[in-house]
C-alpha cells in the first residue's frame, strides 16, 4: 500500500514538473528565467501593474546583467 501511495506522489510530482515546463514554453523563457519571472511576480499586484510582457522584459534584462 505504502509503495502505490509512493507511486502516486511521484506522478503527480512528474506531472506538476511538466506543467512548468509547458509554462516556461509558453511565456519563452528558460527555466533560470522563469524562476526570475515567478519571484518576481509571486507579489499578486506585480504582473497587475507591469503585465507580462514587461515582467518577461525585466527578466529578460536582469539575467543578462547576471551574466
Amino acid at each position: 500500500m505504502v509503495s502505490a501511495q509512493v507511486i502516486e506522489e511521484l506522478i503527480k510530482l512528474a506531472r506538476q514538473i511538466r506543467k512548468a515546463d509547458r509554462r516556461g514554453e509558453d511565456l519563452h523563457l528558460r527555466t533560470n528565467e522563469l524562476a526570475h519571472y515567478d519571484a518576481l511576480t509571486d507579489n499578486p499586484k506585480a504582473e497587475e501593474v507591469q503585465g507580462n510582457h514587461t515582467l518577461k522584459i525585466t527578466v529578460n534584462e536582469l539575467i543578462a546583467g547576471v551574466r
